[in-house]
Formats: C-alpha cells, sequence, structure tokens
C-alpha cells in the first residue's frame, strides 16, 4: 500500500507564514527568496520547510529582503519630506499674496528662515524660486477645480460679471453663484478673468458663455446678474434686444433670469432725486476736498477756525468711485464743520465762487440737512443688500422697506428737525417764497427717488413666489405651487406631490427651532434645516428649490469685491504684473478667502496631488522658468 503524501495546508500555512501554497497541493513556494522557489513537502511536511529555512540560499534571500525593505522605507521617508517642503512653499506662498506682499520678498524670506531655523530640514530646503508659479498653475487653477467638483453634485448656479479699467486693459471677472448647505449654503467663486478690447455685449456675452462651455458647465447655469445698465440688460424693462441678458438666452440657456444690481439702482435713485434740488452738492464736496487736500497753509488755516468757533478739526472726504453713496459721509463730515467752513470762505477776499455762493446762500445748510436725512437711510439700506450671502427674497423686502419709507415721507412732507430749524431762521428774515420752493424741491425728493424706484426694481416681481423661503412663518402648500410652476416652466421640474409631504417635516423643523431662528439669514435657516434631516426623502424637492433659489445673485456687489482686490497690488508702482499673474493671484486670495494662513497650511499639506503638482517642473509649463538649483 503506498505511503499518504503531504499537503501544504492551513495548518502549515498559519506556522510558516513567509510560505504560501504552490503550483500543486503538495509544495509551497518561499515568499522571501526570488520568485519561483518552491519546496516539495509531499515527504516529510514540515521537515521539509525547516530544512529549506536553514539553507543557505534562504538566508542569503533573507539578507537581500531586509536591504529592500530599507530601500522602500527610505524613498517613504523621502517623499513625506519633499511633501512637507512643498507644502511650506504652497503655505509661504499662499500668505506672500494674502497680506500683499511682493514675490520679491521671498527671495529673501526662505534664506532668512533657513538662517533662523538652522535645525530644521524643512526651512533649509524651501525654495524661494516657484512662488509665481505655484500660484499661477497649481493654487489658482486647483480653487477653480473645486468649485467645478462642488457643482457635480449640485443642480444649478447663477454667474455674474462686471468690467473695470485698468489702464488700457477692460478686465471681467467671471463669478459663479451656487448653494451647498454641507459648506454653509451660498458659495460664490472667481471660475476667469479676461481682458476685453470693448465692453460690448458681444464681447461680453461671448467671454461669459465661452468661460462655461470651457469649464463644461453651461448647461447648469439658470441666472446672469451684472449692473443694470442697458449693455447688460437693455433698459429697466430687460426688452428683447442687444444686449448681454439676450445674447445669454441663446448661448446659454432659454430659461436664463436677469438679475440687476439693486446697490446700484438705490444708489442711482438717490442721485437721480437729488438732480432735481436748486444746489449741485455733489460739485461743492469735490471743490471743497480738492481746496485742502494738498494744501498745508490753507489747512492749518482751517484749523484755526474750527478753533475759534470750537469745533474739532476732521478731515474732509471726497467722492469716489462708488456713486452717490460715497457723499453721505462727506456731507456727514460737511454738517460737523460748517461753521468753520463758512466762516473762513466767507472771509476770503476771492474764495472760489461756487464755495462764495454756496456758503452765502441762506438755505445751503437746511439743503445739506435734508439730503443728509434721506441719505441715511440709503446708505444704511445699501450697506444692507450688499452682505454676501444675501438672497433674492432678503434683497426686495430691502427693496420694499425703503419704498415704504419714501411713500410714508412724501404723504406726511416729512422734513427733519434740524432742516426746519434752518427754515424757521429763514423765515424769520422774511424770506417765504425762497422757503416755499425749498419745500416744494424736497418733497420733489421723495417722489422722484421713489418713481425711479419702481420702475427699475419692477424685474424683481417675478421673484415674489419665492417670499415663503424667509421661513419666517408656516409655509402653506399654495404660496409652494406658485414657486413650483414658476421652475417648471423654465424646464427645472419639481414634484409638487413630494414637495407637499416634505412641507410637513419642514413645518415641524420650524415649529421646533422658532426661537432659534429668528435672529437668522435665510442662507443659514436653510442650511441648518438641511444640517437637521436626517433622510434625502424628507428634501429632495426642497433642496432643488433652494438650490435654484440661492443660485440666484441677490446682488452684483461680489464682483465689485473682487475687482477692489486688484487695486493693491497692481499698482502704479508696482506694474510689471501681467494679467495671468494676478488672475492666479485672484483666484487664490477670493477662492479661499475663508482660510487663514496657518489653516491653509494644514488644508494643502493634505492635498497630496497639489503637493506632487508644486514638486513637479509642469507648474513652469507656461511662465518663464527661473534659475533653477543645481543638484
Amino acid at each position: 500500500m503506498p505511503k499518504r503524501k503531504c499537503q501544504f495546508g492551513d495548518r502549515l500555512a498559519s506556522k510558516y507564514q513567509s510560505f504560501r501554497c504552490g503550483r500543486n497541493p503538495y509544495e509551497a513556494e518561499c515568499l522571501i527568496c526570488p520568485i519561483g522557489t518552491y519546496v516539495s513537502v509531499a515527504n516529510k511536511g514540515a521537515q521539509d520547510l525547516e530544512v529549506h529555512l536553514q539553507s543557505q540560499k534562504h538566508k542569503k534571500s533573507i539578507q537581500n529582503f531586509s536591504s529592500a525593505a530599507f530601500v522602500s522605507s527610505f524613498f517613504d521617508q523621502t517623499t513625506k519630506s519633499t511633501y512637507a517642503v512643498n507644502a511650506a512653499e504652497a503655505a509661504l506662498a499662499f500668505h506672500t499674496i494674502s497680506h500683499y506682499s511682493s514675490y520679491q520678498s521671498m527671495d529673501c524670506t526662505p534664506k532668512l528662515n533657513s538662517e533662523i531655523y538652522s535645525d530644521s530640514d524643512i526651512a533649509k530646503k524651501v525654495s524661494c524660486a516657484s512662488t509665481e508659479a505655484i500660484i499661477n498653475q497649481v493654487l489658482g487653477p486647483h480653487s477653480v477645480d473645486i468649485a467645478i467638483q462642488c457643482l457635480e453634485g449640485i443642480s444649478c448656479f447663477g454667474v455674474c460679471t462686471d468690467g473695470r479699467n485698468h489702464g488700457s486693459l477692460k478686465i471681467f471677472p467671471i463669478l459663479i453663484q451656487f448653494f451647498d448647505y454641507k459648506l454653509g449654503g451660498i458659495q460664490t467663486k472667481l471660475v476667469e478673468l479676461r481682458s476685453a478690447p470693448n465692453e460690448t455685449s458681444d464681447t461680453i456675452s461671448f467671454h461669459v458663455s465661452d468661460t462655461l462651455t470651457q469649464l463644461g458647465i453651461v448647461e447648469k447655469c439658470v441666472a446672469f446678474a451684472g449692473d443694470h445698465t442697458n449693455t447688460n440688460f437693455g433698459g429697466f424693462q430687460e426688452s428683447e434686444g442687444d444686449s448681454v441678458f439676450t445674447k445669454l438666452e441663446k448661448s446659454v440657456n432659454n430659461n436664463i433670469v436677469g438679475i440687476g444690481c439693486p446697490a446700484h439702482i438705490l444708489s442711482n435713485a438717490i442721485q437721480h432725486g437729488a438732480d432735481t434740488l436748486g444746489i449741485d452738492l455733489e460739485c461743492v464736496v469735490m471743490k471743497l476736498y480738492n481746496y485742502f487736500s494738498i494744501y498745508t497753509v490753507r489747512t492749518e488755516q482751517l484749523k484755526e477756525y474750527c478753533e475759534f468757533v470750537d469745533i474739532n478739526y476732521k478731515q474732509l472726504f471726497s467722492d469716489t468711485k462708488t456713486r452717490w453713496l460715497s457723499l453721505f459721509p462727506a456731507i456727514h463730515r460737511i454738517l460737523e464743520m460748517y461753521e468753520a467752513l463758512q466762516s473762513y470762505f466767507l472771509s476770503l477776499p476771492s474764495p472760489p465762487k461756487i464755495l462764495k455762493n454756496f456758503f452765502t446762500a441762506r438755505l445751503s445748510k437746511a439743503y445739506l440737512w435734508h439730503i443728509h436725512s434721506l441719505m441715511s437711510v440709503f446708505h444704511d439700506n445699501i450697506k444692507d443688500i450688499q452682505k454676501e450671502r444675501n438672497s433674492v427674497v432678503e434683497i426686495m423686502n430691502t427693496i420694499e422697506n425703503v419704498s415704504s419709507l419714501l411713500e410714508n415721507r412724501m404723504e406726511s412732507s416729512f422734513i427733519s428737525l434740524r432742516t426746519k430749524e434752518v427754515l424757521s431762521c429763514a423765515r424769520e428774515e422774511g424770506y417765504d417764497p425762497e422757503v416755499d420752493c425749498f419745500m416744494e424741491e424736497a418733497i420733489s425728493l421723495y417722489r422722484e427717488c421713489y418713481d425711479y424706484l419702481k420702475k427699475w426694481c419692477a424685474s424683481f416681481t417675478d421673484f415674489h413666489c419665492f417670499k415663503w423661503m424667509d421661513l419666517n412663518g408656516k409655509v402653506l402648500m399654495k404660496d409652494v405651487e406658485r414657486c413650483v410652476t414658476f421652475l417648471n416652466k423654465r424646464g427645472f421640474m419639481i414634484d409638487d406631490a413630494k414637495c407637499c409631504d416634505q412641507l410637513c417635516n419642514l413645518n415641524c423643523f420650524l415649529e421646533r427651532n422658532s426661537t432659534d431662528l429668528d435672529s437668522k439669514s435665510c442662507n443659514d435657516k436653510w442650511v441648518m434645516y438641511f444640517e437637521n434631516s436626517k433622510y434625502e426623502e424628507c428634501y429632495s424637492e426642497l433642496l432643488k428649490i433652494a438650490e435654484y433659489f440661492f443660485a440666484l445673485p441677490g446682488h452684483n456687489a461680489n464682483v465689485k469685491r473682487v475687482l477692489s482686490l486688484i487695486s493693491p497690488p497692481w499698482t502704479n508702482e508696482r506694474n510689471n504684473s501681467n494679467l495671468d499673474s494676478v488672475k492666479g493671484l485672484l483666484l487664490v486670495k477670493y477662492n479661499f478667502k475663508h482660510f487663514t494662513c496657518s489653516e491653509f497650511y494644514k488644508y494643502v499639506a493634505s492635498q497630496h496631488d497639489i503637493l506632487e503638482r508644486i514638486g513637479s517642473l509642469e507648474k513652469y509649463s507656461q511662465v518663464a522658468i527661473p534659475n533653477l538649483p543645481k543638484f
């Protein structure tokens, strides 16, 4: 009877873990020795394995294996060290642009750090030559990639743009807005910065549609926002014509909606009304500022007059590019120093005629106090409108509030007490016809502002169906139905049956959290609701509505914020930057604005794909390659 052969089974495999099953059950393959080293266990089983373990061939293989393991761990450590250096370079680049330091400062910073932190291997290896390349070719594009990745799970977004001259360049930043409750709600991201030869509707619409097409997101665009100019919208009625909006309807989305900037409209309203007054306050403000701004002797003389009438001297303000809104603090400052300014100019032998006529007129101060009283309303509401995460509903509420205030002032023929004091003095001196004329102009000011608002804000009435989304009370299905109808007509389909069922969950949430929600914005309320909803079935249709609603830019102020970031790094004295460099700087600074420098370092240190690109020569593909260190 033949002898039974031994097999390499589970018992031997657990005891001898450096072996695995071979080509058949009667042999084992050694994992230490070169591939293809098989040991037969058919005769003696475990003893055969022990004999192989004690062989010179196996012992030599163990030595080679240990060396290989050491080399592997060496490369792992090298990779970690390289990543740490790349993360430090990225953080320093971010720190440089966050504080508007020049790229030249990085010629010195790494060298200084290597001396100060001489015991740090990372500080010794940080390079200064790649700062601009890291910003332009790695971090800037990465910020756009993140935004596009977020849109993969979002149903829609809105786009906004505006133009600004910088020397001979006409610059157009393009921003997108979308809603992601996991990131805190409304998100606004800069995705492109382009220059254009002009600002015609053809040029602007092409830049917008071409950018969205290149990013592969054009089909999700549902709204366009911009200043309410004829180029953008073709007038206050947004009529068919040669405008950016009508062209985007054809090239981007037939159902796209247009939203003019309400801050722009409010500012123009007060300017339009002030133009009906019998005095040009804008001209007076500019003339006063220019008279003192660069003349030390005149300023010192004015200080003496301030001291004589017991008024604290304060520097006068000028008009700025933010239109008539900027005149409010300037007029306030003139009123604070009115007596000193009046005494100063009336004492001059030959003052500027405009200023002499202004301070000679007995009702000049009445005009100042009256326009100051009205501008305070516009000033506060415009600042409230320009909040970064404002929704269209909050914008409409603000506009309605201003309209109500104007209507109330018209009905009551309101004149402030300070203005009445000036008018009383004028009546005592026998100037009743002049006072009557002033009263007519004062009431006319309210009427002109009110009519202007009604005309230019008519387009916001299309969004009244979203009023319920402020969540200020129980939500009724009849209110939501109007919203669903609005969306379905624009190809944004909502299941009204599911929506009705989900309203029960929403109203229960509102009832439970009524106290906590009172002080929150519309955006924060919805974020809180979605975060507290455990199952998607409870809010899927409401989320679609929220994504559309919050994709509508309530204003164009975010574009202005981007444009304001251009001036500090790109001044007349620092004019060597090209548009690509400014674009990279703005992409990083605006899209990562929620990061501090230390937070950004922690973030980038966890992004291995970014760290690999920082260490690669690919980042120099579109920039001049600096003198790289020799290795």
